[in-house]
């Protein structure tokens, strides 16, 4: 079960990380759409044109903000609202993908009513080598869709 200071501190990181996204991609998006004006409508130097290499980075860092915001936003209603299961591990597949230090896997979990569902998720590092099929672990349910379930890490590392 997670600490109060751990429920309180994960979600606001991504939230943090997406706000800086979305403010920073609206800024480049407006600063290239105006630069864009200013070139078509303008008579700028030769040179200038090769800035236009920074335009595709506003839309991106919005997509990036949004896509954050929304999965912080997803990860702290569920630490909050989620209903408390088990599900059993019937596959582990590799992302060949890495979270900082830990592996991000695509498990193939059962979780009771809810049938089998996948979850990609990062591992702890600690915990990878007891993570085998047959493994009972800890997870979180959307109660208004059962198909969202994320992995209680923090419970499975007392459990495994």
């Amino acid at each position: 079960m997670p600490t109060p200071y751990e429920t309180a501190i994960r979600p606001t990181r991504g939230t943090t990380a997406g706000t800086v996204l979305l403010v920073l991609g609206t800024a480049l998006s407006v600063t290239a759409i105006g630069f864009v004006a200013y070139l078509v409508l303008g008579d700028p130097p030769v040179w200038t044109w090769s800035l236009l290499a920074i335009a595709p980075w506003g839309p991106i860092a919005l997509g990036l903000g949004v896509w954050l915001t929304r999965r912080a936003r997803r990860t702290a209603r569920l630490r909050q609202s989620g209903l408390r299961a088990q599900a059993e591990v019937n596959a582990i597949r590799s992302t060949s993908s890495q979270y900082g230090t830990s592996p991000v896997l695509r498990l193939s979990l059962t979780v009771g009513a809810s049938g089998t569902v996948d979850v990609r998720t990062a591992v702890p590092v600690h915990l990878v080598g007891a993570l085998r099929p047959g493994s009972v672990l800890p997870v979180l349910v959307d109660p208004q869709d059962p198909g969202v379930v994320e992995v209680d890490w923090d419970a499975a590392a007392h459990v495994l």
